[in-house]
């Protein structure tokens, strides 16, 4: 994970976000932590193509465990991982194969998974990324403030 240990910027909930980091391998290797959270992947002008989520963290022995890491599949490292190399994702995997990944970065908000499963829910109901190809269901809070 990048030396950085605060959050970039904060968005319009006050979230903080890191990165923007290159979306290569190396990038991902370097910058994306072994933690659960919520990922996206933007286009050169900082757009917004592809939001993910990851609901466990891959900590490594001795590491220290933080409160939402605790359930779920994979970390924002490994899924990112799959998303570089052209897998999980069918329309990311069509721009690299198209050689259109040039320039385009990522960005991440750790957090528990409940609250990445939200805030996903929330961007793909309200304002769905082009990449996002899964129709997603609806698992809105009553405010997403909270997280």
């Amino acid at each position: 994970m990048s030396k950085k240990s605060v959050p970039s910027f904060t968005d319009h909930w006050f979230r903080g976000w890191y990165g923007p980091f290159p979306f290569t391998d190396e990038g991902v290797k370097m910058h994306a932590p072994s933690k659960s959270g919520v990922y996206q992947v933007r286009d050169r002008s900082g757009a917004v193509l592809y939001i993910g989520i990851s609901t466990k963290s891959q900590l490594k022995a001795g590491e220290e465990r933080g409160e939402w890491e605790t359930e779920g599949s994979s970390s924002i490292q490994s899924r990112l991982k799959r998303h570089v190399t052209g897998r999980g994702n069918k329309t990311l995997a069509q721009l690299r194969t198209l050689g259109r990944l040039d320039g385009m970065t990522f960005v991440y908000h750790l957090c528990d998974g409940e609250s990445a499963r939200q805030i996903e829910s929330f961007v793909t109901v309200n304002n769905k990324p082009s990449c996002n190809d899964k129709t997603e269901r609806a698992m809105l809070p009553h405010s997403i403030m909270v997280h």
